[in-house]
């Protein structure tokens, strides 16, 4: 008896955990810092989501995006707010800027969308910030590298390089 007891629960735990591990359709889930629903998308590195009834603005980290008012702004917004407008995202928080922003590695359904901003060409990366990120690095150069997006042109103008000459001019 105690020996079909055991045979028993051995088949049910292995039916019970069917599909759940090591099932690419159904990856482990990831431990993230913050999760919530994005609700706005401000431009191609800046969202803000809702959890918990509080709200969070989130800047994405290791990417710069073109402004809204640059060229390929809108574009970069769009590509993002067609990523994660109105969807749950987990967060992996790695700092907070001077603007109270939380800083982040962005995560929708286990895919890193900062590293998808970077590989369809609609952010640079920014590596001053992010140097061991070998991941964004090649990404971004393999964007570039195939003139996806904003890389289309022959000049496009870095993000960073843009707002300073905004701040000269006003």
């Amino acid at each position: 008896m105690k020996k079909i007891f055991i045979l028993l629960t051995t088949v049910a735990a292995l039916f019970w955990g069917y599909g759940k591990i090591d099932n690419p359709n159904n990856p482990p889930q990831q431990s993230y810092d913050l999760q919530g629903k994005v609700t706005r998308v401000a431009d191609g590195d800046t969202f803000t989501i809702t959890s918990n009834g509080q709200r969070y603005r989130i800047r994405m980290y290791g990417i710069d995006a073109p402004e809204s008012s640059q060229k390929y702004g809108k574009e970069s917004t769009k590509y993002l707010s067609n990523l994660i407008l109105n969807k749950q995202v987990g967060i992996k928080i790695m700092d907070k800027d001077r603007y109270d922003r939380i800083i982040g590695k962005v995560f929708y359904n286990n895919q890193d969308i900062n590293e998808r901003m970077l590989e369809s060409g609609h952010a640079w990366f920014y590596e001053y910030y992010a140097k061991n990120e070998t991941g964004y690095k090649n990404a971004y150069e393999d964007a570039r590298k195939n003139k996806k997006a904003l890389w289309k042109d022959a000049n496009p103008e870095n993000p960073r390089d843009y707002r300073l000459k905004a701040r000269k001019s006003n």
